[in-house]
């Protein structure tokens, strides 16, 4: 009886040590499954059991620290996608649902609940970039690559805007692909900005094409840097020649030596002038008056200059004055005295002032408290002879407003004249700090995201990285 006795409490004891911290550690592991991860076991033994728990209690202390890691980067890169105003998508090439964020659907115009299918998201793209869209999430899917595209997009019956998506698909264990998520972003205002600088470039273009007599820019070493089209009608020599050609060649005799002297000359003290007969490529002699002026161009001097035929003087008087009277933009000529002569009639569209108005005050009376110091300067170098170029400043409209206006200006001294071609840059400022702030959304995204990004010029062949390509 003593044994049995003794038997049954060996068994209860061996209970208490080993099976009761077994099936506790047990309930312990339940509770980690069931994503409790703040669990731990009470378990206390010094026998293997006990180790059991404490390895068990190590194991739930670094899947907690995991989780909250996890759910501090989910947080920033939330925060990084907010802020740069992406868009997020996912698509299910089994159902053909699209998943997107609310700013997803607040681009493409779509209700911020209901679902989104392939086929509806396609009726959304512009029918001109439809297929090629199509051609290169197909190519992306098949090379398991990451796919780029800039396209438009029609949210309303009369709005198209422009977004940039980026994408990749995901594949199965059989590399059979499954779904593809990526980003977009709407990048309308920076589309809107890169058709102002063209517009800008052409709009330069063509008033050079559009001046009655020629044009023409080259260095101090007589390499011809930019010119007209009235340079290449009048001379019959291609831009490729005239590329390979020096001004010099142009003339013949001492006519070719008074133009060496007047080059040298406007090098030397920034301006000159000289009469001499033009020679075509055909050998016709063209009376012609030109002028010189010397300016830096990347840190090297340059003449600037243009000519004038004047065997057709009347007739390129009247086209000048057609050119100022008809075009889209101001024009003026002012005096050294700080007061304009003659405006064009763009300037009581872009001003509201009339003619008399703007003729009977110095044109500081209009500038911008803030820009008058710079426009000062920008005066004194005019009045020194040197042309201004690119200069910008506001104007007081008459309605109290300010537009922004950019100047290339050229003085003429023995005159004591200054003609300038002037350009209302108002909407492309506006288009501009759009796209300033845009950018800067992006950087700071890439940099919580801790993206690098990167750029090739293929006229250059270089290549730009962002800060985060280093890191």
């Amino acid at each position: 009886a003593l044994t049995s006795i003794l038997a049954l409490a060996l068994a209860w004891w061996l209970s208490k040590i080993t099976a009761d911290p077994l099936r506790q550690l047990s309930r312990d592991v339940a509770q980690l499954t069931l994503g409790n991860l703040s669990h731990r076991s009470k378990v206390k033994s010094s026998s293997e059991v006990g180790l059991l728990a404490e390895e068990f209690n190590r194991m739930a202390g670094e899947l907690q620290s995991e989780r909250t890691r996890l759910q501090s980067s989910e947080e920033r890169l939330r925060l990084a996608v907010t802020g740069a105003r992406l868009g997020t998508w996912h698509w299910n090439l089994g159902t053909g649902e699209l998943i997107w964020s609310e700013r997803c659907r607040k681009i493409f115009g779509v209700p911020a609940d209901g679902p989104v299918t392939y086929d509806q998201f396609l009726t959304l793209v512009h029918p001109e970039d439809r297929e090629r869209l199509k051609q290169l999430v197909t190519q992306a899917l098949q090379d398991r690559t990451d796919f780029e595209f800039e396209y438009r997009i029609t949210p309303g019956s009369n709005t198209v805007r422009w977004i940039v998506a980026l994408g990749r698909g995901e594949s199965d264990a059989a590399q059979n692909p499954y779904r593809m998520e990526g980003v977009i972003l709407d990048i309308t205002e920076r589309k809107k900005a890169e058709a102002s600088i063209l517009k800008e470039r052409d709009f330069s273009e063509a008033i050079l094409d559009s001046l009655p007599g020629v044009f023409y820019c080259y260095d101090d070493e007589f390499h011809f840097r930019r010119w007209n089209k009235n340079l290449e009608r009048v001379t019959g020599y291609t831009g490729s020649e005239i590329a390979r050609m020096s001004p010099f060649d142009f003339f013949v005799g001492p006519e070719q030596e008074l133009i060496r002297e007047r080059i040298q000359e406007v090098f030397a003290t920034g301006r000159s002038q000289a009469e001499a007969e033009f020679i075509a490529k055909d050998g016709t002699r063209i009376p012609y008056y030109f002028t010189g002026l010397s300016i830096e161009i990347d840190g090297s001097p340059h003449l600037l200059g243009v000519g004038i035929d004047l065997s057709a003087r009347k007739q390129g008087e009247t086209e000048r004055h057609r050119l100022f009277n008809l075009s889209l933009d101001p024009l003026c000529v002012a005096g050294f005295d700080g007061c304009f002569k003659q405006v064009n009639p763009a300037w009581t569209r872009t001003l509201g002032w009339s003619t008399s108005d703007l003729l009977s005050k110095p044109w500081l009376d209009y500038v911008h408290p803030e820009d008058r110091e710079a426009t000062r300067q920008a005066g004194a170098s005019l009045l020194a002879g040197q042309p201004v170029l690119g200069f910008e400043n506001r104007y007081r409209h008459q309605n109290g407003s300010y537009r922004w206006l950019a100047w290339n200006s050229f003085p003429l001294s023995e005159v004591g004249l200054i003609f300038s071609v002037v350009r209302d840059i108002s909407e492309r400022k506006r288009a501009d700090e759009e796209l300033r702030k845009s950018e800067a959304e992006l950087r700071a995204a890439q940099e919580r995201a801790k993206l690098g990004s990167w750029e090739v010029d293929l006229s250059t062949r270089t290549v730009s990285w962002s800060a985060e390509m280093f890191r």
